[in-house]
């Protein structure tokens, strides 16, 4: 590679000329001077030799329609996932609440243990006074 990373070979190509065209006024050799009105253009192809490119409105419409299905397609999938995550969270909202009976029972037991052990704890220690 070049220096300056240029090729040799970029550096030979004639420059541009300035100006591309014949100006206002100037004659081309065969054709009519040209027009100062800058607001129209004549096209040299008669209109009835020029044909746009469009698709078929069937096919754009085509287009559209699979577009609308795919977008319809995903807004169902969503919906589908959207109502997977609400019957889980229902589930577990549903085992949350039993959990916390659960644990507000093991609690309930918990306070029954204590007091048969202070219970327990209160009998001993009158025996043990009075063994005494």
């Amino acid at each position: 590679m070049h220096r300056g990373g240029l090729r040799p070979h970029a550096e030979q190509h004639p420059p541009v000329p300035a100006q591309l065209g014949p100006t206002r006024g100037e004659r081309k050799s065969g054709s009519e001077p040209l027009r100062e009105s800058s607001t129209t253009f004549e096209s040299p192809v008669p209109a009835s030799e020029v044909h746009p490119i469009t698709p078929p409105s069937n096919m754009v419409d085509q287009m559209q329609g699979a577009t609308m299905d795919r977008i319809l397609q995903e807004i169902s999938a969503v919906g589908h996932r959207l109502e997977g995550m609400d019957n889980a969270m229902t589930l577990l909202t549903a085992e949350m609440k039993s959990m916390s009976l659960d644990i507000a029972g093991f609690q309930s037991r918990v306070m029954g243990l204590e007091q048969r052990v202070l219970t327990v704890e209160t009998h001993i220690t009158s025996s043990l006074d009075r063994d005494q």
